[in-house]
């Protein structure tokens, strides 16, 4: 019998405000300028937020901890 290893789910393992980025995008339709709106900051400082939020989650993925300082 093969058992199946549980991988814990990248996001529940993101921080609040992450998680929080990423539940508003998804309720905006996937739309940054919205977001951006609802945020009050410019487009670019939401596509960096953006961007910094999708290498966490890619470091998670690879089975890497997140750095606390990042």
């Amino acid at each position: 019998m093969l058992l199946k290893v549980a991988h814990p789910n990248p996001l529940e393992q993101l921080s609040q405000a992450d998680r929080e980025l990423a539940l508003d995008l998804v309720k905006a339709s996937g739309s940054i300028k919205d977001v951006a709106a609802l945020y009050q900051v410019s487009y670019p400082t939401l596509r960096t937020r953006l961007d910094a939020l999708i290498a966490r989650i890619a470091e998670l993925e690879a089975g890497r901890k997140l750095d606390p300082m990042a």
